[in-house]
């Protein structure tokens, strides 16, 4: 069977039918020549179980006659004193299939047991070899099935899959950590603490978590219980502190009293001899001048909030 298309069975992509190619054959002293493409129309799939159809070639001795043939069910190749058959093909009809792909049909004609190839030369055996690449293929599915296993709790159903799941894992432990670190925070930032900081953005931003109020314009001062203003945490207050002659830095003056071209005086204990008139040159001396007292300390200004909720 080495002309033509060698009478290879093949799908021909349109539902439930297949071809025999163009070929020819030889069977029991008999011969077969076909030189275009035979269809057959597979019998319809079963709702509740598989099928396995063959196609093959038969000489009928009785009949005098050669030809394909198509077996629903049955894959047995009759060889009698009036039958010879060739089976060229078999056929996987799954129940409930509408159409026969190539990968349905498993070609028999290498098989010596059901078919062979025949040659104008000594008979060739192909079947070691036939068998050979069998085995390669069947090793070759077995090392990816053992491989395959291996990856199994690394793989889900490909690996786009596998990595989209570790994406969302990746995503469930960044949502763990930052729930985590929230948790943390909030142990370290109750409500009543107090943040600094140089920028301008509010905690609750920072921290997604809890309600804080500006503390504009004020210093922290620590509580002192034996004092009524600093008794307690969150009070406000203040005091003014006037300025006395107690509290003022000390200054000197000086007082002149002038009479005519020379100052007239008496020892202690005296009385003075006459009358005399003063002229006043300097009768008062003013200390200070009204300047604001600057009391602050040296500072660095700062964002300051207070959480209350």
């Amino acid at each position: 069977m080495s002309n033509g298309d060698g009478l290879r069975v093949k799908s021909s992509q349109n539902g439930m039918n297949v071809q025999v190619g163009s070929g020819s054959g030889i069977l029991a002293g008999g011969s077969y020549i076909n030189d275009e493409a035979i269809g057959f129309q597979i019998n319809v799939a079963s709702a509740v179980q598989d099928r396995k159809d063959s196609i093959g070639l038969r000489m009928d001795t009785g009949a005098r006659e050669t030809y394909l043939y198509y077996k629903a069910g049955d894959t047995t190749v009759a060889r009698n004193d009036t039958t010879f058959e060739l089976q060229l093909a078999t056929i996987d009809v799954a129940k409930n299939a509408t159409q026969v792909s190539d990968a349905n049909i498993t070609d028999m004609r290498g098989n010596s047991s059901v078919c062979g190839w025949s040659t104008p030369f000594d008979n060739i055996n192909v079947d070691g070899m036939v068998d050979q690449y069998k085995a390669i293929f069947e090793q070759g599915e077995n090392d990816f099935l053992v491989w395959f296993d291996s990856m199994k709790d690394q793989l889900s159903t490909d690996a786009a899959g596998n990595l989209q799941n570790q994406v969302n894992d990746l995503k469930t432990k960044t949502n763990e950590n930052t729930a985590e670190l929230a948790g943390l925070l909030e142990l370290v930032y109750p409500v009543g603490a107090y943040y600094f900081s140089s920028q301008p953005t509010e905690p609750a931003t920072l921290f997604g978590f809890g309600t804080w109020e500006r503390v504009k314009g004020r210093g922290l001062v620590g509580v002192d219980e034996s004092d009524s203003a600093l008794s307690s945490g969150g009070k406000q207050g203040g005091s003014t502190n006037p300025l006395s002659q107690h509290t003022i830095a000390p200054s000197s003056g000086q007082f002149v009293v002038a009479r005519g071209g020379g100052n007239q005086h008496w020892s202690s204990g005296g009385a003075p001899t006459a009358s005399y008139a003063m002229d006043t040159e300097k009768s008062r001396i003013t200390v200070g001048d009204n300047t604001n007292h600057n009391n602050w300390q040296p500072f660095e200004a700062a964002y300051i909030w207070k959480r209350i909720a």
